[in-house]
């Protein structure tokens, strides 16, 4: 698909793809940020042992120290019988909210700002709110998602559900739990899918491996969990 496009399917479903959520030059910038990993942060880097010296902190060294902060805490999670799952894995949002998935309950981390203000402009794509966001990280074809719905409890009875996508294109399949009928995605760099209404009752939906050579993705799904 090359423009905004709105699926409704079966009992009450429904999909908004935009391919173009993010331009070209903001989707690279953020897949940078979100893919960086500070060389070390048990040591100060060159440029702020410059500024130690000379006993000031100049913008490049608060700019370093903030790419430090800023890194994502990539995690190689467990999920049932602890098999490791197919991706790397982070959770934010705000403060007190946690996410029970594959069995796991786990705490959001703090919002970092690249994530707080991409937040501000998926709620106002999605028209709701969002509380926080699952980002996974498929580092080549054979990391994936398998068939799932996204119907915890804590998610709501029926959740909408923004997913950015960046780097690598992959597919993206849903598949109906009682007919099997199955739709088909390729999600773009920089592009928003939404699932709203009933999808979360009736549809599974998985990420497949691929045999193509295909580089890093990372997935970033906002969600709004309720207490």
């Amino acid at each position: 698909m090359t423009a905004d496009a709105t699926a409704h399917v079966e009992d009450g479903g429904s999909i908004i793809y935009m391919p173009a959520f993010l331009s070209r030059s903001e989707a690279d910038r953020l897949l940078a940020l979100l893919l960086h990993e500070p060389a070390s942060t048990t040591r100060q880097s060159p440029v702020a042992v410059a500024a130690s010296d000379s006993g000031k902190i100049s913008k490049r060294t608060r700019s370093a120290r903030r790419d430090v902060s800023d890194a994502i805490a990539w995690k190689q999670e467990h999920g049932r019988f602890g098999r490791p799952f197919p991706r790397l894995t982070a959770l934010y949002g705000d403060p007190g909210v946690c996410y029970t998935y594959s069995g796991t309950k786990y705490d959001c981390l703090p919002w970092t700002p690249e994530l707080a203000l991409i937040r501000r402009r998926v709620e106002e794509a999605a028209k709701a709110p969002m509380n926080s966001v699952l980002l996974n990280r498929y580092r080549d074809g054979q990391d994936s998602m398998g068939f799932h719905a996204d119907d915890e409890p804590e998610l709501g009875k029926n959740p909408i559900l923004p997913s950015i996508s960046l780097g690598a294109e992959r597919r993206f399949v849903l598949r109906h739990t009682r007919s099997g009928r199955r739709l088909e995605y390729v999600l773009g760099h920089g592009s928003l899918l939404i699932m709203a209404g009933t999808l979360q009752h009736f549809w599974q939906h998985a990420l497949p491996k691929t045999k193509d050579e295909v580089g890093e993705r990372v997935n970033l799904t906002f969600r709004r969990i309720h207490s």
